[in-house]
């Protein structure tokens, strides 16, 4: 969370919510658009900051989760919007939202497991070699 990437993760479901939030003014409205947004995005960092410092997760799971939460983000206020914009609110609304959560879900369960596949073949079984790239030397050493 301490690096620019981090912070922008950490940030972004906020900024999410402070976009779709936001309500279409005029050119004198900027301010308030940009505090209104960057409000959400101060929120959305001491948030994650406060439950990865609570919690001491990895940040690969953090990440995932970050992603996870933009998107399902993203998905829940799109469906409204992309269904006013066509005229077709109401039914169309909760399938494009139960759809794109579902999308969510589903991506969220394969990189959640994938990363507790990664952490275990990340540790080596007593006796075992692991290879960490080429050998010293390059791999012409290994010829």
């Amino acid at each position: 969370m301490l690096t620019g990437y981090g912070a922008f993760a950490a940030a972004f479901p906020g900024f999410v919510v402070g976009y779709y939030t936001t309500t279409d003014g005029p050119l004198a409205s900027a301010g308030s658009v940009y505090l209104n947004v960057g409000m959400w995005m101060v929120v959305s960092y001491v948030a994650v900051a406060f439950i990865v410092a609570g919690l001491r997760m990895s940040t690969t799971r953090v990440f995932i989760l970050l992603a996870a939460t933009a998107a399902g983000l993203y998905y829940w206020f799109a469906g409204d919007a992309i269904t006013t914009a066509f005229a077709v609110e109401g039914v169309a609304t909760w399938a494009i939202r139960v759809a794109g959560i579902g999308l969510v879900v589903y991506w969220l369960g394969r990189a959640w497991l994938g990363s507790v596949e990664t952490a275990r073949t990340a540790v080596s079984q007593p006796g075992e070699q692991r290879s960490h790239g080429p050998p010293a030397g390059g791999i012409r050493a290994a010829r």
